[in-house]
């Protein structure tokens, strides 16, 4: 390569960094300062991808000599991290706290009831919170199991279970939200509460409302709680945080970008958490096969 090409081209990386860092830093100015605007909003949901971008773009402004562009990158994804770090862990998952395992589910847009049963059959699932397809030509109906619903087979947010469930039934959180609930008995431990539920489907405003609604139905509960689902935000949201701080839950999982069956979506909103005390950790976790659903059932083993 000759001088002035190599001289362009090094013109050229300086101005991409440059524009970079300009993009971030006005990003996080936005994020620190003006929070409660429009943009603020729209900025919050793909933090974590943004935070990726900065990490990729400072990576390669360093290995460039880049120096001080290097460091305004750097700032920039220290407070990125800060940002999205308040939602709960970032690239790992809450270690485990005891010896006793408890394994959860959450499948979203199912259209048939059976093929749930088999999965939670076959993986040795506790508690599946399976959400019902809003399709019309779907098929919903109660298999022939063993396995315990809560409430009724044609309610939206189910419950599975093969242990036995001492009340269930779902909770009007909002205009357009409902959540899921089933109080059961498994083996050893005392009496649990889970919570299934997705917002994903409403507005921001239908979400914030039914953040403050469950998390006044959570506070009146004497068992321990366990929420999993799709919030439809982000975990570093400020009412997300609000709702963290009012009931003690903990976001135990890492950022997760929904999967499909294409592979994990890199622009989609991290919102599926699952949420539960300081007791417990998460030990597995992963994304099972799903050939007729494009929303692949997520399943956790939790330690207490």
């Amino acid at each position: 390569m000759g001088y002035l090409s190599q001289k362009k081209k090094l013109a050229n990386n300086r101005e991409l960094l440059t524009v970079s860092l300009w993009i971030e830093l006005i990003c996080c100015t936005v994020l620190l300062f003006f929070r409660e605007s429009t943009v603020a909003s729209f900025i919050s949901n793909y933090a974590f991808q943004l935070y990726i971008y900065a990490l990729i773009v400072l990576a390669f402004a360093v290995i460039n000599r880049f120096y001080w562009q290097s460091g305004g990158l750097l700032l920039g994804v220290f407070i990125l991290f800060l940002i999205i770090g308040q939602g709960g862990d970032v690239f790992f998952t809450t270690e485990p706290m005891g010896l006793q395992e408890l394994k959860v589910m959450y499948q979203s847009d199912v259209a048939s009831l059976s093929e749930s049963e088999k999965k939670v059959s076959k993986t040795q699932t506790d508690i599946a919170g399976i959400i019902q397809s809003l399709n019309k030509n779907t098929t919903w109906q109660t298999p022939r199991t063993a396995l315990n619903l809560s409430s009724r087979a044609d309610d939206k947010n189910l419950i599975m279970t093969p242990h036995p469930i001492i009340r269930s039934g779902e909770v009007l959180l909002s205009e357009k939200n409902r959540a899921g609930f089933a109080e059961l008995k498994i083996n050893n431990m005392e009496q649990i509460i889970f919570i299934t539920l997705d917002f994903s489907k409403t507005t921001r405003q239908e979400q914030n409302v039914a953040l403050n609604n469950l998390a006044e139905f959570i506070n009146m509960q004497d068992s321990p709680v366990i929420v999993f689902g799709d919030f439809g935000q982000e975990a570093w949201s400020k009412n997300f945080l609000a709702f963290k701080d009012k009931t003690g839950l903990e976001v135990k999982n890492k950022i997760l970008l929904k999967k499909m069956k294409c592979g994990y979506n890199p622009f989609s909103i991290p919102s599926i958490n699952l949420l539960a005390y300081k007791d417990f950790g998460v030990k597995e976790m992963a994304f099972l096969s799903s050939r007729e659903n494009p929303h692949q059932p997520l399943i956790m083993t939790l330690n207490y």
